[in-house]
């Protein structure tokens, strides 16, 4: 977790005055947006993670509250052009 702190802090993604909704997720929805991005299936994200497809499956529907999104097809959309824009670690 500390190494994707850092990464966070090199992007500038930290701090909390922050109007993108990307800036302020917890590390954990950080890291399932980020294997989002990258093309990882939901099932590939648990296992990399070492959780449950379930338990990645409420952090995607956070993630999708958080970040407006109407499904996971638009989660998913989202989630790659973040990738694509941001050169995310």
């Amino acid at each position: 977790m500390a190494r994707l702190r850092v990464a966070r802090g090199v992007l500038g993604l930290t701090g909390t005055d922050s109007s993108s909704p990307f800036d302020n997720l917890p590390d954990r929805e950080y890291q399932v947006l980020w294997y989002l991005g990258h093309g990882y299936s939901v099932r590939e994200i648990a296992e990399h993670l070492r959780v449950s497809v379930p338990t990645v499956e409420t952090y995607c529907s956070r993630l999708k509250d958080k970040l407006d999104c109407a499904d996971h097809a638009d989660l998913l959309k989202c989630a790659i052009q973040w990738a694509q824009s941001s050169s995310a670690l």
